[in-house]
């Protein structure tokens, strides 16, 4: 009797479950064409873990939880929608191409364009799809699958990393290296290395705008090569002050891996399996020792990664009178990462945006931001120092720390347990617990810009525009550890690395910009100067011989083995001009030259024509198409 009624309350406590989830099919076709979508998103709204894509037959299959209300379809280049369950086994979606707003205003850098008017390649993810996404510490990494010929890959999952971004597959001029190949990145005007791009607060965005091919690119001449991304931030809007406050918090983890380690059990056996086959040893391993190994068996994953909690908040007001409006924003991002004994990374950032209708013919304006990051470092290498090689070179037998005869912990003199070296004879986490190594920016980008109507139709803009920011590294080999032992100096323990410098980039512009129309053509013509600076000054010091852990900075070295410090400086000027003509919005041409000099190449080189042109064809605004509507 006792066994039926515990089959009943299993068979009862299955048949809920089956009932807490249920499973959703369905196909994904084009509203115009009917043909199958594969590659879909489908995710449960306000739960994107749990999710799907469509196969080559745009089909899907999706098991959700019984309490799930909406379900969400999005591609690239159509409108998302977002379909209610109401207890549906079967959902087929026909998603249609994304409609364009026509009076939306794109800005390319230099001039800002209608969008149904551009005769370019161009990408544009707008702050309502900025909003929408996962928080991410560096805004490249945001791009990921949001926008078509935009691949954003990312490097590692190192917390702060930076995507490697290709547009149209673009291979860098400089380089052989594709990973190499990055593209310009545009701030409000200001030019910004890739590797700085983790400065910058994604709450802060208004539009990403990315040129994907020559013809939107060519203005900015050699620097355009890879294809260019201009990012916009927000603005204030005259009236009522507005204060927003965002608060987001989330667990990431290792992703699972698609095999299985072996246990003790298995590793024994296979271990003894090639003693005997190749040295003729059968049983190699003595009864007690299996025993032990048995005792110790533990998974390496779980001591040496964790949950990486990201924390992402940000304060911002926005508003102003009739003439002046402004933005500002506050902002904290953490994210600790999945390895043990590490931080992650870190950013504190501020905004101010200003902006002023000084006369009836003067507008003035700026932009400024900061920023505060730190990153904690791992050995990012292809050895035994790699944390993420580490986990799965290790042997599950293999305790964390030595163990006596009695399976007791040895102690060192301070009382605490002694990393075991491993077979490997390294022991990673005391590594990443003896051998930190930080990163440390500090980063002020701002503009400044006037723009005065000359007549109607005529704009005369000039901008100042720049970057400075001071990189420090500290990299520190405590006295007694492990790998102090196999690469230090014996007689002098422990070693410290300080690297550093100040970068600086600025850029002056000075624009005339015309508008013209008359019946239904529509004329505009940019002529602008443009000359940049930029340079460094670096660091390097590096000494030996610590009497203490905790004395870290270089007087406490007995002595100095390297210090040496480098200057570099670049300049470039440009002359540009684009034209961009349109007829009733039907019939669309732009052309754009630009000559740059630059004080990298030598005097016979050190100047370059650049151009472009392009036709389109609006055939959405021909009559014969109106009945389509």
């Amino acid at each position: 009797m006792r066994k039926l009624t515990i089959f009943l309350a299993l068979l009862l406590f299955t048949s809920y479950q089956l009932a807490a989830q249920m499973q959703i099919t369905g196909t994904i076709t084009g509203a115009e064409d009917g043909l199958s979508i594969p590659g879909v998103s489908v995710i449960v709204k306000n739960n994107p873990s749990i999710g799907t894509t469509t196969d080559l037959d745009g089909k899907y299959s999706l098991t959700v939880p019984e309490s799930a209300e909406i379900l969400i379809f999005s591609f690239v280049g159509m409108q998302t929608q977002e379909i209610p369950i109401n207890n549906q086994s079967v959902i087929d979606v026909k998603l249609a191409a994304e409609v364009l707003e026509m009076d939306e205003v794109i800005v390319t850098g230099y001039k800002t364009k209608q969008k149904d008017v551009i005769s370019s390649s161009v990408a544009v993810i707008g702050r309502e799809t900025l909003e929408e996404l996962v928080p991410s510490t560096t805004i490249d990494n945001m791009l990921q699958g949001k926008a078509a010929g935009v691949d954003a890959t990312a490097l590692n999952g190192k917390p702060g990393q930076n995507a490697t971004v290709k547009i149209r597959g673009a291979v860098s001029l400089n380089t052989a290296s594709t990973d190499k190949a990055q593209p310009l990145y545009v701030i409000d005007g200001i030019f910004l290395d890739e590797d700085n791009l983790n400065g910058l607060n994604p709450n802060d965005i208004e539009t990403m705008t990315v040129l994907k091919d020559a013809s939107a690119a060519a203005i900015y001449g050699s620097r355009g090569a890879n294809g260019v991304i201009v990012i916009t931030t927000k603005q204030g809007k005259s009236g009522v002050t507005k204060i927003n406050f965002s608060a987001r918090y989330g667990i990431a983890n290792k992703t699972e891996d698609p095999f299985e380690m072996m246990n003790t059990t298995e590793k024994i056996a296979y271990e003894e399996a090639y003693i005997e086959t190749v040295y003729g040893i059968a049983d190699y391993y003595t009864e007690e020792e299996e025993a032990d190994f048995q005792y110790y068996e533990h998974n390496w994953l779980d001591d040496i990664l964790k949950p990486a909690e990201i924390k992402s908040y940000s304060l911002s007001a926005s508003g102003g009178k009739e003439n002046t409006t402004f933005f500002a924003s506050l902002g904290y991002d953490q994210n600790t990462g999945i390895i043990e004994k590490l931080n992650g990374f870190e950013r504190i950032s501020g905004r101010l945006n200003l902006e002023s209708q000084l006369t009836e013919r003067l507008r003035i304006g700026t932009t400024t931001s900061i920023s505060h990051s730190t990153s904690d470092e791992p050995r990012d290498r292809n050895n035994v120092q790699n944390p993420f090689r580490a986990m799965y070179d290790y042997n599950s037998y293999e305790p964390v720390y030595r163990h006596d005869t009695n399976r007791e912990l040895i102690l060192d003199i301070n009382g605490n347990p002694i990393y075991n070296l491993t077979a490997q004879g390294f022991p990673i986490l005391e590594a990443l617990e003896n051998n930190p190594e930080v990163e440390e920016n500090n980063r002020f980008i701002g503009s400044i810009f006037a723009n005065y109507k000359l007549i109607e139709g005529l704009n005369f803009e000039t901008k100042l525009a720049g970057s400075y920011i001071r990189y420090k590294r500290e990299s520190y080999l405590q006295p007694g550890s492990v790998l102090d032992g196999y690469v230090g100096d014996p007689t002098k323990p422990g070693s410290k690395q300080d690297n550093g410098g100040d970068y600086y980039d600025w850029v002056s512009l000075t624009k005339l910009n015309y508008s013209k129309s008359f019946a239904e053509h529509n004329f505009n013509i940019v002529l602008f100067n443009e000359y940049s600076e930029g340079g460094n000054h670096t660091y390097y010091l590096e000494s030996i011989g610590y009497s203490s852990p905790d004395l870290t900075t270089q007087e406490n070295g007995a002595e100095a083995k390297d210090v040496n410090t480098r200057r570099a400086e670049y300049a470039m000027w440009s002359l540009a001009g684009a034209a961009d003509y349109d007829y009733a919005g039907k019939y669309l041409a732009s052309v754009s030259v630009r000559r740059d000099g630059a004080s990298r190449f030598g005097a016979d080189t050190r100047y370059g024509i650049f151009w472009s042109g392009s036709l389109g064809w609006n055939i959405a605004k021909e009559s014969f198409l109106s009945s389509l509507d």
